[in-house]
């Protein structure tokens, strides 16, 4: 054993007094934790589940970190769950799990605001969230997406790229399979 998969292994065992942490792949450091939405967010009683996966070179260098559970969030790519690492050049085991917390703390928006009403949704249709009442105008909009013969994870990522703007979000959705037939 290499001195960096040493000090992956003894970082993990610190870790894993910390958070609930499954080892998936020890040899490629690849592991998957869950975490559950903090209170007072958009993604309070939501449960996401995050892979990480650590270089070779750990820990000189940025771990993948990706949601496997679709999240809206200003650091993650909606589409892929991919995490966008900003101001880092190395995280370990702990200090990753760390990051991945305070993407969701870091969110200080009105429950007014759009991007709250959309990551409040998003919770609710992909992490298990409870709904609230006032979901339901977000539910009619995708529905109408869907009746024009577009997917559900189609029409919720064209609404929450576009506000939540019906037409626009149609509109996006019909360039889209224009430029695919082409």
């Amino acid at each position: 054993m290499n001195e960096n998969q040493k000090r992956f292994l003894d970082d993990m065992e610190i870790a894993q007094q910390l958070y609930i942490i499954e080892m998936v792949n020890e040899e490629d450091k690849k592991i998957t934790f869950h975490i559950a939405g903090p209170a007072d967010t958009p993604y309070e009683t939501g449960v996401f589940e995050v892979d990480l996966t650590f270089p070779d070179n750990y820990p000189n260098a940025l771990p993948q970190i990706k949601f496997q559970t679709l999240i809206w969030n200003c650091a993650v790519e909606p589409s892929t769950g991919q995490v966008h690492i900003e101001n880092y050049s190395r995280l370990n085991v702990s200090e990753a799990l760390s990051y991945i917390e305070d993407l969701f703390r870091s969110i200080e928006v009105d429950e007014e605001v759009m991007f709250y009403k959309t990551a409040r949704f998003w919770t609710t249709e992909f992490a298990g969230g409870r709904p609230l009442p006032d979901d339901d105008w977000q539910k009619k909009k995708v529905d109408s997406l869907i009746e024009m013969g577009f997917s559900r994870l189609e029409s919720i990522l064209a609404l929450g790229g576009s506000d939540w703007n019906l037409a626009d979000a149609a509109e996006q959705l019909l360039e889209g399979d224009e430029q695919a037939q082409e």
